[in-house]
């Protein structure tokens, strides 16, 4: 192994049951947007990763996905944009959620190629639990 799998250990592609240790709300996209970001630890192996959600219509699905993973569901009443985002902030303390992970690329600050775990799609605790259990992969175009 390199020194940097010691130093930055990843989730690898998978279903994972992760535990929400640390919501920050004082964080801007790139474009100066409102964005939640969450650090998620691995309960079966204490990786942790970092999710962030813009508080833009554009990414309103994600924070959706977030919402039912929590044990929320899509008939509840939750505002509007900021209302739910508010919310939604604080249905993450302590919160518990079943996520599908892959690997993505991108170029850091220096223009070097990285790569890092990121979170495909949050999921509703019926899929996640079959997941964990062998049910097989998820689509990655569909939202649950």
């Amino acid at each position: 192994m390199k020194v940097s799998e010691y130093l930055n250990p990843r989730l690898e592609p998978g279903t994972y049951l992760l535990e929400c240790a640390d919501i920050r709300d004082d964080r801007e996209t790139t474009a100066g947007d409102p964005m939640i970001s969450i650090k998620w630890v691995n309960r079966g192996g204490g990786e942790s990763i970092w999710d962030n959600i813009p508080v833009q219509p554009n990414a309103a699905w994600k924070m959706a996905q977030l919402w039912v993973a929590i044990n929320g569901t899509d008939n509840d009443e939750v505002g509007e944009l900021d209302e739910f985002a508010a919310k939604l902030q604080e249905a993450l303390a302590g919160a518990e959620v079943y996520a599908s992970t892959d690997i993505q690329s991108y170029k850091n600050r220096d223009g070097q190629d990285r790569e890092k775990a990121s979170i495909v799609a949050y999921l509703a605790p019926e899929a996640g639990k079959a997941m964990m259990e062998g049910g097989g992969p998820i689509d990655k175009e569909s939202p649950f």
